[in-house]
C-alpha cells in the first residue's frame, strides 16, 4: 500500500470570485479524492463530495485548476495511474473519474472558457495534453522532453492565447537540471526541450512557471549553491526563443519550495517559504517597467 501523504488541499479560482477546493481523505481505511465548490452569489460553501476513489490504492495528491467560466479539472495519483475528473460549470456536475495516463509528478492548468492543459511523467519522459473543447475529451499524449533520464517535479502554465510552457527537473546525464519546453498556438507545434539554467554541482528543485500575456516565461525553482538553499530564476523571450541568464533572486538560507504567479502584463510575484531559526513566507518581483 502507498504512504499516507498528508491532506494537502488545492484551491482554483473559477468563474470569479468562486472556488473549487480538492483534497485527498477518507474514513474507510483509504485516500480518497473530494472536492467542494465555493458560490459567490450564495456566499457560501456547497456539499463536499468524492469524486475519484479505488477500491484498491490510496486516491491521493488532487491537484485542481479551473477556467474563467469555472470548468474546473482535477487530477489525482493512483498507484502510478493518473485519474481525472472535470467540474461542467454548466450542468454543475462532476464527471466519473477516468484515466489521464499512466505514471506519476502529474501537473494542470486551465485558461480561458474551456483551455486546459495536463502533464505527467512516465518512465523518466515527460508527457503532456490538451483538452479538446469540441470533443470534450483530451487529445492524445505528447512527449516534450529529449534525453529520457530520471525526471520530476513537473509544472505547467497556459496563457490565455492558449499558448503554454512547461517545466521539470531531469538529468543531462551528469547532473539535474531545470529544463523547459513550449506549445506556440501559432505553430501547433511543440518546440524543443531545453536547459534554463547551467550552473554547475548544485541540486535544483520545485521549478514553477507562469507565461504572461505577451508570451514572455519566467521559471523558478530552488537550487543548492555553497550549502544553502538559493531562490533562482530565469526568464523566456518568445519573439527571439531564448532564455536569459539564470539568477539568484534571494540569497537567504535554507529556502523552500517557491510558487509563482503574474498578472498578465508581464509583472511576476515569486513567494517560498524561509526555514531556520524561524520560519517565514518571503517573495520577490519582477517589474516590466524595471527589467528587473
Amino acid at each position: 500500500m502507498q504512504g499516507r501523504p498528508r491532506r494537502k488541499r488545492s484551491r482554483s479560482p473559477g468563474k470569479q470570485p468562486n472556488a473549487i477546493a480538492v483534497w485527498s481523505g477518507g474514513s474507510s481505511g483509504r485516500y480518497e479524492t473530494y472536492a467542494n465548490r465555493y458560490d459567490a452569489l450564495l456566499g457560501r460553501w456547497g456539499d463536499a463530495g468524492l469524486i475519484a476513489a479505488d477500491p484498491t490504492w490510496d486516491v491521493t495528491y488532487p491537484k485542481v485548476a479551473s477556467d474563467q467560466v469555472g470548468n474546473a479539472i482535477v487530477l489525482s495519483f493512483a498507484n502510478y495511474s493518473i485519474r481525472w475528473n472535470r467540474y461542467d460549470a454548466d450542468a454543475g456536475l462532476w464527471t466519473d473519474a477516468g484515466v489521464f495516463g499512466s505514471g506519476s509528478d502529474h501537473a494542470i492548468a486551465a485558461g480561458l472558457a474551456g483551455m486546459a492543459v495536463g502533464g505527467y511523467i512516465s518512465s523518466s519522459q515527460v508527457f503532456v495534453r490538451t483538452w479538446n473543447q469540441t470533443t470534450l475529451a483530451w487529445n492524445s499524449a505528447t512527449r516534450i522532453d529529449s534525453n529520457g533520464l530520471s525526471a520530476g517535479s513537473l509544472a505547467v502554465t497556459i496563457n490565455a492565447l492558449g499558448n503554454t510552457m512547461t517545466t521539470w527537473r531531469q538529468s543531462d546525464g551528469v547532473q539535474n537540471r531545470i529544463w523547459a519546453n513550449r506549445y506556440s498556438v501559432d505553430a501547433g507545434l511543440w518546440g524543443d526541450a531545453g536547459v534554463v539554467e547551467t550552473f554547475d554541482g548544485g541540486q535544483v528543485y520545485d521549478p514553477k512557471v507562469v507565461l504572461d500575456s505577451m508570451n514572455h516565461g519566467t521559471v523558478v525553482w530552488r537550487q543548492l549553491h555553497g550549502g544553502s538553499w538559493f531562490i533562482w530564476a530565469n526568464r523566456f523571450d518568445w519573439v527571439t526563443g531564448g532564455w536569459g541568464d539564470a539568477g539568484i533572486i534571494d540569497v537567504g538560507a535554507a529556502n523552500v519550495e517557491p510558487n509563482i504567479g503574474g498578472d498578465g502584463n508581464g509583472n511576476v510575484f515569486a513567494i517560498y517559504g524561509r526555514s531556520g531559526v524561524a520560519t517565514a513566507i518571503a517573495a520577490n518581483r519582477f517589474s516590466v517597467s524595471t527589467g528587473a
